[in-house]
């Protein structure tokens, strides 16, 4: 059978994590070659419970945290599989929208968010597509990094106008780009704040 599949993650030991439209989070064991559910397919709309008992709508992107949890988009809401007990829990988001900045992460609303992606420091960057905005979480909070409801290069990157933003991932060393789709631009964001294309 043929399902669509989402937004590949390759952890420290090779194994692969990809969301299916059909409401679960697979994993390829590399050293077996076996796939395996690894959240949803379940019926539980819970939280802190086992990742395989657990109803996904339809998780469009993963990403791996430098401790070897699974951090899941489905929807507008994330969540994180922690990898020691495979137990998921809720994160951020809910109701479609765009509020929280500021405060603590559960608060969060995002619209249409497309992608997320872990830093090596810990930091989870969301590419809230809707709302024109890349949204990060830090130690438990949430703000905008860039975007705003084209902006010239070197302007504060969180006043920087971004068009359908598809994708972010961490360069490393503090800064992050940008899929700015509908702009057809990849744009760079240093750890000072500053955006270039």
């Amino acid at each position: 059978r043929r399902v669509l599949f989402r937004s590949i993650s390759v952890d420290q030991r090779g194994n692969v994590y990809f969301g299916e439209e059909n409401g679960r989070v697979r994993k390829i064991d590399q050293n077996t070659g076996i796939i395996s559910t690894f959240t949803g397919g379940g019926d539980s709309i819970g939280s802190d419970i086992p990742a395989t008992s657990k109803f996904l709508f339809r998780p469009t992107s993963t990403a791996l945290e430098p401790n070897g949890d699974v951090v899941i988009l489905d929807g507008a809401v994330i969540w994180r599989v922690t990898i020691r007990d495979g137990i998921i829990h809720y994160v951020a988001g809910g109701t479609s929208g765009f509020g929280g900045d500021g405060g603590p992460a559960n608060s969060a609303h995002f619209r249409r968010p497309a992608y997320v992606t872990s830093a090596p420091n810990g930091d989870i960057l969301i590419a809230d597509t809707s709302n024109f905005r890349v949204r990060r979480m830090r130690a438990g909070r949430i703000d905008t990094v860039a975007g705003t409801d084209f902006s010239p290069n070197l302007s504060p990157a969180n006043s920087a106008i971004l068009n359908f933003p598809a994708g972010a991932v961490s360069d490393g060393a503090g800064g992050f780009a940008i899929a700015d789709g509908g702009n057809g631009l990849v744009r760079a964001i240093s750890s000072s704040g500053t955006i270039t294309n």
